[in-house]
């Protein structure tokens, strides 16, 4: 797998997101979330808080059509291979309501571009 496939998958992903939570994509289409994240995914939210796989999924659910002026922007600023899987870090722009938001991610994939495990830190918050 190439380091250029990894950055399309965080990039496309992040566009589902933003389309997700503002609506602007059918229902139907959550599929792409489910197929992205493997079987045994965490998340590390911004607060600290651990998430399994179900929680996030039901969490994206719950928030489709949410947030109907959000934008999402990522700027991948690494791809590293660590034996069979890939370490991604990212910046996250989240604007809502002209809030601005900002968190930067560790995000690990397998050989197969499924996301295995994230990491958000909030940058700029106190």
């Amino acid at each position: 797998m190439k380091h250029s496939e990894i950055i399309k998958e965080v990039e496309t992903l992040h566009i589902f997101f933003e389309e997700w939570f503002t609506g602007k994509c059918d229902k139907n289409l959550f599929k792409r979330v489910e197929n992205a994240l493997c079987e045994d995914f965490s998340l590390i939210s911004p607060n600290g808080q651990i998430l399994d796989r179900k929680s996030v999924l039901d969490s994206i659910r719950f928030n489709y059509a949410s947030s109907r002026d959000k934008t999402i922007r990522v700027i991948v600023k690494e791809v590293k291979t660590i034996g069979d899987h890939y370490l991604a870090i990212y910046e996250e722009i989240q604007v809502t309501e002209d809030v601005e938001t900002k968190r930067i991610s560790t995000a690990i994939f397998n050989a197969n571009c499924q996301w295995v495990h994230v990491h958000e830190t909030w940058i700029g918050q106190n």
